[in-house]
């Protein structure tokens, strides 16, 4: 007897399986018709609501990393182009993707909470919806660090800011809410998460968005000063949207203050280098060598209008010869540089209270 009851609950499960198999089936095939109907029925739009919310619940219902990911792409894969189906498809999955981040804490076992959560992030970002801004917001500190990366990204999204800027936004403050938020989270943000609200800094059209850069620019700067930095790379792309702000000001941009935070920036990676030379590993040498050298072609050359020299000093492995040329461009503690002098800033003031005229000179302590 028991040997037929175990037969038969394993055909009762083939048959449930078989029959959501086919369900699935069916409800991809009816989504699939109405993507391509120019005028939709109130019966048609209830099958995209449908649709969207058994595929979410089949995501947050599911423990295996490639299906979580292929229930992500379906929805995706749904997004449509006529208006009526575009509208449903925005306010189901508006609806259903908040009501699932709502479920997370509920989800078993606790790690299981992460995975569902980068997941619907990485949705949210591809979606590419300004209403799932407050989501993210709130993920921003989360515990995970994949989690607290795709909240940044879905924010930082290139798309996400051109709807900021042009007021697209329900909530007219929300632009300086998520600058606000940023601006808390700098401090204790991964190289990489920096670099990503660097992007939206130099994007957004807010005032706060210049102090973001600028803050995220004196902590990478901080980072050189105390020989903690990591992936010095990612600071190509930094000093690349400071030249931008720089070279296309608005209005309320303070160029001297941008200036002075791209030439201390600069100056440390270039110290950095040189400091460096015979204690950093080939990796670290090599990403501030690509730094200085593409700072130098596709920055320096618009700023001054001719710079090649500092390539030319590296590509010879002249210390001195680097160092001189960093002092030309940037200055020294007997002259103005190139940058100063013509964006009218200096290093702060020495202990005699006169202009400092070379950049922060970096400690050799703590060298790692």
């Amino acid at each position: 007897m028991k040997i037929k009851w175990v037969f038969c609950t394993i055909l009762i499960f083939l048959s449930v399986l078989k029959i959501q198999t086919n369900l699935q089936a069916a409800a991809a095939s009816q989504i699939n018709n109405i993507l391509n109907k120019t005028v939709l029925t109130e019966q048609d739009k209830q099958i995209i609501d449908d649709y969207i919310r058994e595929t979410i619940n089949a995501l947050l219902n599911e423990n295996n990393l490639s299906k979580i990911a292929r229930h992500r792409e379906v929805i995706l894969s749904r997004k449509g182009s006529q208006v009526q189906y575009v509208q449903q498809f925005n306010e189901s999955t508006e609806k259903y993707i908040t009501e699932a981040f709502n479920t997370i804490k509920t989800l078993k076992p606790a790690e299981k909470q992460s995975i569902i959560a980068a997941n619907l992030l990485i949705l949210i970002d591809k979606l590419e919806n300004i209403q799932f801004a407050i989501p993210a917001m709130n993920l921003l500190e989360d515990k995970n660090i994949v989690v607290r990366y795709w909240a940044v990204q879905c924010l930082t999204n290139p798309n996400i800011i051109a709807r900021l800027n042009s007021g697209q936004a329900s909530n007219p403050n929300l632009p300086q809410e998520i600058t606000a938020k940023f601006k808390s989270i700098v401090p204790g943000s991964s190289p990489e998460i920096l670099n990503s609200i660097a992007r939206y800094a130099a994007g957004i059209n807010i005032t706060q968005g210049e102090e973001l850069l600028l803050q995220i620019a004196d902590q990478r700067i901080r980072s050189y000063a105390d020989w903690s930095i990591k992936l010095e790379y990612i600071d190509t792309n930094l000093l690349k949207l400071i030249e931008s702000k720089i070279s296309n000001p608005s209005d309320k941009t303070d160029v001297s203050a941008l200036a002075r935070r791209f030439a201390q920036l600069y100056s440390y990676a270039i110290q950095r280098y040189a400091a460096g030379f015979d204690t950093l590993n080939s990796i670290q040498k090599a990403q501030l060598a690509t730094l200085i050298v593409e700072i130098e072609d596709k920055c320096i050359k618009n700023m001054t209008g001719s710079q090649q020299t500092l390539r030319k000093a590296l590509e010879t492995e002249q210390l001195q010869a680097l160092m001189a040329e960093h002092n030309i461009l940037l200055g020294s503690d007997t002259a103005q540089g190139k940058l100063p002098l013509k964006y009218k800033f200096n290093y702060g003031r020495t202990d005699t209270g006169s202009a400092r005229t070379a950049p922060q000179l970096l400690p050799r302590q703590n060298q790692q």
